[in-house]
């Protein structure tokens, strides 16, 4: 880049990605306070280690530098707000085949973690 460079964390693959889901359902199998679902998840899927870095370098504007993190908080709190979502959804799906299959929330992520697991070994 002519005014800056980008020192970012590699893009996870889809495994991780899939890995990082299978914590949250994991956690969401347990009966515990929902704060404390949260920062479990949080602490689990790493997301309070800082993820890179951005270093601009002249010529660039106060504008261009305000714009960049602007973007950056848009999208983090669009990702949240998505993964919270994707919970509240994950966890209600959970809770309905519980109920219909009469197995505990850990039986049924044991299950399913067990069926991505033979779909992505």
């Amino acid at each position: 880049m002519d005014n800056g460079s980008v020192d970012m964390a590699p893009v996870p693959t889809e495994r991780e990605l899939l890995e990082d889901w299978m914590r949250v359902l994991t956690l969401l199998g347990e009966a515990r306070p929902v704060e404390e679902i949260f920062e479990l998840i949080a602490r689990a899927n790493r997301h309070d280690e800082p993820t890179g870095s951005i270093r601009v370098v002249p010529p660039c504007t106060h504008e261009d530098l305000m714009r960049v993190i602007f973007a950056l908080r848009w999208s983090q709190h669009t990702r949240t707000a998505e993964a919270n979502a994707h919970m509240v959804v994950d966890l209600m799906l959970i809770d309905r085949v519980s109920r219909a299959t009469g197995e505990t929330h850990s039986e049924v992520v044991r299950e399913l973690a067990a069926e991505v697991a033979a779909m992505t070994g």
